[in-house]
């Protein structure tokens, strides 16, 4: 007979068509256990391997002789459910050297018969996994939708509960390491410590999940406010403290204060607050405030000037002071005595003080020098021709 014309190999599982222009022959395979060849010589790969295809034609008595080649097929290997919108696994084959490829997800290459494959939106995602030899196998992925997004998730405070929950039922809560807790059937969430930590809700059906982060506060600390805790009446102090973020205010009414300065208006006490304030309550720090009675320093009376080397007395409308002058035109003892040293201007004060608070009086004394008096002119009248004696006018 004529020469076998088709292929030389074949995918395990997989059929090529033989064919031969003698008619009248008969179709054979040597090893049935690797292909399999029909009457019509449409051969099916069985298992790897080669196996003679002869067609042989009786009226001759000669048959013509053809190998073909079983080919392993690629079976990918890996679990094939896959969560939507970014969810990764990886894939295998033991053909080494093919490519993957597919629809509805996003399969990566990572060569050595590796991949990875991504899912993307919710469906049945084909891969295919193409070999050197032709031979390719293909695989089935779903691609599972994520549960609802979660519902009354909001920051806690430490040791503080809220009940969260989602739309998809039948699901399993978790949470990860660090600040919070949860009910794996509940979905109570309990704050364990200041931060933020991660819930989960997993549907086991098909291993997808969905996260929601849980901000866990502490509650407020107001620290301490520190500064002097006494002022004169109609003067300001300013204040500090410790932590940021509080509100400055004031309880009575004898002091205002804003951004940690207190201006005072009347004597007395009060309380000057810092408060802060988060979602788990407020904290207060308190400081009393001593704002201290201004003194009289009353009222200096007496003569404003005085002569060089003589004395004038001031006096004052209250007791308790201390008299000083300010320049050296003026020497001022403890009893108001202003003695004149010097020619010119001196400014003398009374200061009244008491432990926080000191006032002033003043006033301005006018030191004289001593004015030279004109000369008496000698004249010796002709008329009585005596020293001294003053002249008529007109003599």
């Amino acid at each position: 007979p004529a020469a076998i014309a088709g292929a030389g190999a074949v995918c395990v599982g997989a059929t090529i068509t033989l064919s031969d222009t003698t008619t009248g022959g008969v179709w054979s395979s040597s090893s049935a256990a690797v292909g399999t060849v029909s009457s019509t010589g449409v051969v099916t790969g069985i298992t790897a391997g080669s196996t003679t295809i002869s067609y042989y034609v009786g009226a001759i008595g000669c048959a013509a002789a053809h190998v073909v080649t079983a080919i392993t097929v690629p079976e990918i290997t890996g679990v094939h459910n896959i969560c939507a919108y970014g969810d990764t696994m990886t894939i295998t084959d033991a053909v080494t050297t093919g490519l993957y490829s597919s629809s509805l997800a996003t399969v990566t290459n990572l060569g050595g018969g590796l991949g990875t494959v991504t899912g993307s939106t919710p469906g049945i995602a084909s891969v295919t996994y193409i070999a050197p030899s032709g031979c390719t196998a293909s695989a089935t992925f779903t691609v599972n939708p994520l549960p609802a997004a979660m519902s009354g998730v909001a920051p806690l405070c430490v040791g503080g509960t809220e009940t969260v929950t989602d739309a998809s039922t039948g699901g399993v809560w978790s949470a990860g390491a660090g600040s919070v807790s949860v009910g794996s059937a509940t979905g109570i969430v309990t704050g364990l410590a200041a931060g933020t930590g991660i819930i989960r809700y997993t549907l086991p059906s098909t291993g997808c999940w969905v996260d929601s982060v849980i901000t866990v506060m502490t509650v407020p600390v107001a620290g301490v406010i520190t500064g002097t805790g006494n002022v004169c009446a109609g003067n300001s102090i300013t204040l500090a403290e410790t932590v940021t973020g509080g509100v400055w205010s004031s309880s009575g009414t004898m002091a205002t204060v804003a951004g940690g300065v207190v201006h005072t208006l009347s004597a007395g006490v009060d309380t000057i607050k810092y408060t802060v304030t988060n979602t788990c309550g407020s904290a207060v720090a308190h400081k009393e405030v001593t704002i201290n009675p201004v003194p009289d320093a009353g009222v200096i009376t007496g003569r404003d000037t005085v002569c060089v080397g003589n004395e004038v007395t001031l006096s004052e409308s209250v007791s308790g002071g201390v008299w000083t002058a300010t320049n050296s035109n003026v020497a001022i003892g403890s009893i108001g005595v202003a003695g004149g040293l010097s020619a010119g201007m001196d400014t003398v004060t009374y200061t009244v003080s008491n432990v926080w608070c000191t006032a002033y009086a003043t006033t301005v004394v006018m030191v004289l020098g001593e004015r030279e008096l004109p000369g008496i002119r000698d004249l010796t009248p002709a008329l009585s021709g005596g020293e001294g004696a003053v002249s008529k006018p007109g003599d």
